[in-house]
C-alpha cells in the first residue's frame, strides 16, 4: 500500500483521475456482474448452470446499469487519441502507437490462452474427462475473450477515426450511429444475418468515438446541461427501442425470444453507451473531489495494475470456488428467492477470496518488468492495452 500511496503522491494535477476510475470500475462491475448473473448447480457431482437474467423476472433492468462495456471502450477512445497525438508531437509512427497499445494487452492473454490449452490437453488425455464436458468448460472460461478481437480493431483503426474525428467531429459519430441502425434494419427487416457481423466494428467504434471529445477537452467546455440531455436522449432511444417488440430489454445476451444486444452489437448499445456517458459526465466533477484524497486514487492505481488479470481470470476463480465450496455444503436456494438474494453478497465475497491468488499470482504478468507502473502522462490506456509508462 506504501507503494501505491508514494505513486499516489507523485501524480500530477493535470492527470485525469477520473479516466483511471472508469476503467477500474468498468472491469469491475463486468466482474461482479457475471459471477452475479451465474447460477450454478451441484447435484451428486454434477455442475450445470443457467443465466439468472433468464430466469428472475424483471432482472434484465440490471443490465443497463451493469453493462458497462461502452464506459471501458470510451475511455479507450480518451487513451488512444492522447496517445496518437504524443506520439504524433514527438515523431512517432504508427508502428510504435500498436506495440504500446497492444503490448500490455497480449501478455497476460497469451499466459492464460496458454494455460487453458495445456489443461484442456491433460484433462482429455490423461485424465479423459468427457469431451461435452471440457467443450462446456473452455467455452465458459474463452467468453472474456470476446473484446480482445473488436479492441485490437478500434485501436488498429485509431489514427483514421482521430482523422475523422478533427475533420467531421460529431457528423462522425452521428454517422456512425446511423450506419449502426442501417446494419440492424438490413440484418432484421432485409432478413441479411450476415451484414450484422459490421456491427461489431461499428457499434463499438461509435462509443471509442465518444472518448475523444472527452481526451480533446470538449465536455470540458460544455455544462451539466447538455450532460443531462445526453443521458436523457441515450435513455429514452433505449425504452423506445427496446418496446417495439424487437429487441430484448436484456443488454447482455440472454435467451428471451427477442432480438439480442450483444452478438453481435444492437444500436441499443449506442443508446445505452451515450446514456452512460452523459451519466459519467454529470458525476465527473464529484468523483474528481474524490479522487483528489491520496487513499482513495492510491486504490485506483491499485485495481488498474491488475485489471486485466481480473477479466481474465475471474471465471476460473468461479469455477475453482464452485469446486471445493459445493461439495462442502455452499447453499444452493431456489434462484430468484429471497434466500438466493440474501446469499448473493455471500457468493461474491467468497468468489472474490478465490480471485485473490490469480491476482497475486498473475498480476506481475501485466505489469512491465519494473513492476512500477508510471503516473507520467495522462495518456491512461484502457483495461490493459498499453505500455506501463502510460499507468494502467
Amino acid at each position: 500500500m506504501n507503494r501505491l500511496l508514494n505513486l499516489a503522491d507523485r501524480t500530477p494535477d493535470s492527470r485525469e483521475r477520473y479516466v483511471d476510475f472508469l476503467r477500474a470500475l468498468s472491469i469491475a462491475v463486468v466482474v461482479f456482474g457475471h459471477w452475479l448473473a451465474a447460477v450454478i448447480t451441484w447435484r451428486d457431482g454434477d455442475i450445470g448452470g443457467t443465466n439468472a437474467l433468464e430466469v428472475v423476472d424483471g432482472m434484465w433492468a440490471l443490465t443497463w446499469v451493469l453493462q458497462v462495456m461502452p464506459l471501458f471502450f470510451f475511455v479507450g477512445g480518451f487513451s488512444n487519441l492522447k496517445t496518437w497525438r504524443a506520439l504524433r508531437q514527438r515523431g512517432g509512427d504508427y508502428t510504435e502507437f500498436l506495440h504500446g497499445r497492444i503490448a500490455r494487452l497480449m501478455k497476460p492473454t497469451a499466459i492464460f490462452i496458454g494455460f487453458w490449452m495445456v489443461l484442456t490437453f491433460v484433462l482429455e488425455n490423461v485424465f479423459t474427462v468427457p469431451p461435452e464436458a471440457l467443450r462446456a468448460a473452455t467455452q465458459l472460461m474463452g467468453a472474456p475473450l470476446w473484446f480482445l478481437g473488436v479492441y485490437l480493431l478500434v485501436v488498429t483503426v485509431t489514427p483514421v477515426m482521430v482523422s475523422l474525428h478533427e475533420r467531421f467531429r460529431a457528423r462522425a459519430v452521428v454517422g456512425l450511429a446511423l450506419a449502426a441502425a442501417a446494419i440492424d434494419f438490413a440484418r432484421l427487416a432485409l432478413e441479411v444475418p450476415v451484414i450484422g457481423v459490421l456491427n461489431f466494428a461499428v457499434v463499438w467504434l461509435f462509443v471509442h468515438q465518444l472518448g475523444f471529445f472527452c481526451a480533446d477537452g470538449t465536455f470540458n467546455r460544455m455544462g451539466r446541461a447538455a450532460f443531462g440531455t445526453m443521458a436523457g436522449a441515450g435513455f429514452g432511444a433505449l425504452v423506445a427501442l427496446t418496446n417495439i417488440g424487437v429487441y430484448s430489454r436484456s443488454m447482455v445476451g440472454v435467451n428471451d425470444g427477442m432480438v439480442g444486444n450483444n452478438a453481435p452489437p444492437s444500436v441499443c448499445i449506442c443508446a445505452l453507451a451515450l446514456a452512460m456517458v452523459g451519466v459519467a459526465m454529470l458525476l465527473r466533477p464529484t468523483a474528481s473531489r474524490l479522487l483528489a484524497d491520496r487513499r482513495i486514487w492510491a486504490l485506483t492505481i491499485g485495481v488498474n495494475t491488475i485489471i486485466m488479470t481480473a477479466y481474465l481470470w475471474h471465471l476460473s476463480a468461479m469455477v475453482l470456488g464452485v469446486l471445493i465450496m459445493y461439495p462442502l455444503g455452499f447453499p444452493q436456494p431456489e434462484t430468484g428467492t429471497l434466500a438466493w438474494w440474501t446469499l448473493r453478497p455471500v457468493w461474491l465475497a467468497s468468489l472474490t477470496v478465490f480471485l485473490v491468488p490469480f491476482l497475486v499470482a498473475l498480476g506481475r504478468f501485466e505489469r512491465p518488468r519494473s513492476g512500477r507502473p508510471s503516473i507520467r502522462r495522462n495518456a491512461a490506456p484502457v483495461a490493459a492495452q498499453s505500455k506501463e509508462n502510460h499507468h494502467a
